[in-house]
């Protein structure tokens, strides 16, 4: 049973590699997988006690380690899961995704086409018609629109759509498995397979989500509170201006634009510079990259893989961190620079175009143009997730 390792199992109900010739099986029941693995947390593997017991697993477990299960599993269980630095990503060996419906793909969308759903960016945008907010996930995204509040989501569907208000929303953060929707009196509503109820009678200024878990900046007095996970971790006592939330960890700037990181140090992610001020904060998989406050450029900390650390010179307004790869706007013109893993063509911005806002997920991004307010994607189109549907 392999825990939802969030992008690098890239969610339940896909198959995924990773790097071997065998792609790991995700399923709703055990009798969906082969002899030797259960279901669990929707992927088929087995629990474990020790690094041998995942031997007999062959090639779909080619660095066997036995280690407790995250995210939404309980933390009680072992089992079988890849070596957890992930050192066979710094040899380039990752595989792409199955898809029936074609790799990248990048889609120019206007701000009318999207159809009604009646959801992250850690960056918005603001426009008089279109768009004011987007969130880009494993295989999905999400926008609201600047007019009404309308949640308009595409790509891989989550359960608990058809129940959310038809407008009224100011901002939406897409995380692995769930989404959660911040509304104009700053209470939040979350759906989606792994999606924790948020605490009531509490309202935000913001939200950002990752791997089951979803944390906000109370409206009152800036403080952070979390659900889902990373409560236990959470600063207390401190107001923040702005959060994001990675897939174990999350990073704020305090109000005296001080960086923050709390969670799991995978690889060095809450290894946060400490000593300058920082204007915006992005926290991807085991990486974090912020903007400078003294010079706008961009620094980044974590796992050094597949380029996703190279941040660019020059100065840009905001960022947003996904897998393996990072995407922030330049100040000079508004056009979207990406850095870091290209399998799907995540990284492949279009060019010449200004952005209010960007945001990335796990192979594909999206960004509201500031022209009109109308949506642009690229990157994998798996499940259509650069491919908003038409009316």
């Amino acid at each position: 049973m392999l825990p939802c390792l969030t992008w690098l199992v890239l969610g339940c109900g896909s198959r995924v590699g990773v790097g071997t010739s065998t792609d790991w099986l995700e399923c709703a029941r055990d009798s969906e997988c082969s002899t030797g693995t259960s279901c669990e947390c929707g992927v088929c593997t087995r629990e474990c006690a020790a690094a041998a017991d995942c031997d007999a697993l062959g090639d779909r477990f080619p660095t066997a380690q036995c280690a407790p299960a995250p995210g939404q599993c309980s933390a009680l269980i072992q089992v079988c899961t890849p070596d957890p630095d992930f050192s066979w990503l710094d040899e380039g060996q990752r595989s792409p995704i199955s898809s029936s419906e074609g790799g990248v793909d990048s889609t120019r969308v206007e701000p009318d086409e999207l159809p009604s759903s009646s959801p992250e960016s850690n960056v918005e945008g603001s426009s008089a018609t279109g768009y004011r907010s987007i969130s880009a996930d494993l295989n999905y995204a999400c926008a609201v629109r600047a007019d009404d509040g309308a949640m308009r989501c595409w790509g891989r569907s989550m359960s608990g759509l058809s129940a959310l208000p038809a407008s009224g929303f100011v901002s939406v953060a897409a995380g692995n498995g769930h989404a959660c929707g911040l509304l104009e009196d700053g209470q939040a509503l979350c759906w989606g397979s792994n999606a924790t109820d948020p605490p009531e009678g509490i309202a935000f200024s913001s939200l950002s989500a990752g791997l089951g878990v979803t944390c906000g900046t109370r409206r009152d007095d800036g403080e952070v509170l979390c659900w889902g996970g990373l409560s236990d971790v959470t600063p207390t006592g401190v107001a923040f201006q702005s959060l994001s939330v990675g897939t174990y960890h999350a990073c704020g700037i305090r109000d005296e634009v001080q960086l923050e990181c709390w969670g799991a140090d995978a690889n060095g992610s809450t290894d946060y510079p400490q000593q300058l001020p920082y204007l915006q904060v992005a926290a991807g998989y085991a990486h974090a990259c912020a903007i400078r406050a003294e010079d706008d450029q961009i620094e980044c900390w974590g796992q050094d893989a597949l380029g996703v650390l190279d941040a660019p010179e020059g100065r840009f307004s905001s960022l947003s961190a996904g897998l393996y790869a990072t995407c922030a706007i330049r100040t000079e013109d508004s056009n979207v620079v990406c850095w870091g893993d290209d399998a799907f063509g995540q990284t492949d911005a279009p060019l010449g175009i200004a952005f209010s806002a960007v945001s990335i997920g796990a192979d594909h991004a999206c960004g509201i143009r500031r022209d009109d307010g109308g949506i642009e994607c690229w990157g994998n189109n798996e499940f259509g997730a650069t491919t908003p549907p038409g009316n």
